[in-house]
């Protein structure tokens, strides 16, 4: 069974909330991928920033989210990034992580 998920739903997803956790349940009955549209990202994009204005979250935690949404949103198996933080995330949200093996400058 598919499911549309509102936005304030969907933000319990990415964004630490007391009832995060009742949310990623509720999602978890649902056949996978959730479908997000173009209008949950204008939704999201608003409402996460207007946390940080009100100071309710800091821009750190959504710039980390949106890494999140943007990969599973395309229904990515792997998240290449260079940033420790962004890895980790990733790897959090199931996705397989490739590194970058650090080569030798030659002078």
């Amino acid at each position: 069974m598919t499911a549309y998920f509102d936005t304030s739903i969907v933000t319990k997803w990415y964004l630490p909330e007391p009832d995060s956790a009742d949310a990623l349940r509720v999602r978890a009955r649902f056949a996978p991928p959730a479908v997000l549209t173009p209008l949950h990202r204008v939704e999201l994009v608003t409402a996460w920033h207007l946390k940080v204005f009100r100071h309710e979250i800091a821009k750190g935690i959504v710039d980390q989210a949106w890494g999140h949404v943007s990969a599973l949103v395309l229904e990515a198996t792997a998240f290449v990034t260079h940033d420790d933080r962004q890895a980790r995330l990733a790897k959090a949200a199931g996705l397989r992580v490739p590194t970058l093996r650090a080569r030798a400058t030659r002078r």
